[in-house]
Parts: C-alpha cells; sequence; structure tokens
C-alpha cells in the first residue's frame, strides 16, 4: 500500500474544508448523515458540499440542522447554508447574523 501522512489532504487557511479525495461511502454511512438524511432530501451537490467539510463541521451540522418540513421537501438549499456557516465558524469567523450556540458543545444523544 501506498503511504502517505495523514494531514496531507488539509488545505491551508481552510480548517472547516477536507481537499482532495474523499471518502463519499464513509460519509454515507456516518451517523450524522444517517440522522440527517433520514429526516430530510437534500441533492448531490448539498451531500457533496457537506461530506467535503471536515469530521468537526459535519458533526456540528448534525447537531444545529433544524427544519419542520415534509420528509420529500427538498431541503438543499438551508442545508447548504447551515453547512457554510458551520464552516465558517470551525474557521473562527463571526457570526454573520448575530446568533448561534453559546456553549461550544452541542451533542444531542
Amino acid at each position: 500500500g501506498g503511504g502517505g501522512g495523514a494531514w496531507a489532504g488539509w488545505g491551508p487557511g481552510a480548517p472547516g474544508v477536507m481537499e482532495g479525495p474523499v471518502d463519499v461511502e464513509a460519509v454515507r454511512a456516518s451517523p450524522e448523515w444517517m440522522e440527517i438524511s433520514s429526516k430530510y432530501t437534500v441533492d448531490e451537490r448539498a451531500f457533496d458540499y457537506f461530506a467535503r467539510s471536515s469530521p468537526e463541521v459535519r458533526l456540528r451540522v448534525a447537531a444545529e440542522f433544524r427544519l419542520q418540513v415534509p420528509k420529500e421537501e427538498d431541503v438543499s438549499k438551508p442545508f447548504m447554508t447551515t453547512v457554510k456557516r458551520c464552516r465558517m465558524m470551525m474557521q473562527g469567523a463571526p457570526f454573520a447574523d448575530g446568533g448561534g450556540i453559546a456553549n461550544e458543545v452541542a451533542v444531542d444523544p
């Protein structure tokens, strides 16, 4: 098998984003995606955006994304907005809307 460091795929200055190939099947099998996809319908582009986010961002998106919509309604646009906001939070950017979670740990068992 080929070598290569575990961090080789991370782009500089983009902590919320994973560069290079993404293990799409691993993301699809993740608890975060299972939870989201069991409740919401999002398109491939939105999934790809989610999949290319860091694991920390994906966890945060799963914890924060909450919409009261029927399962068959496509929520790709608000979903991508949430992913983008979580990426920015991970990069230490200020809140665009002034809102957000006060405590750092948002784990919903």
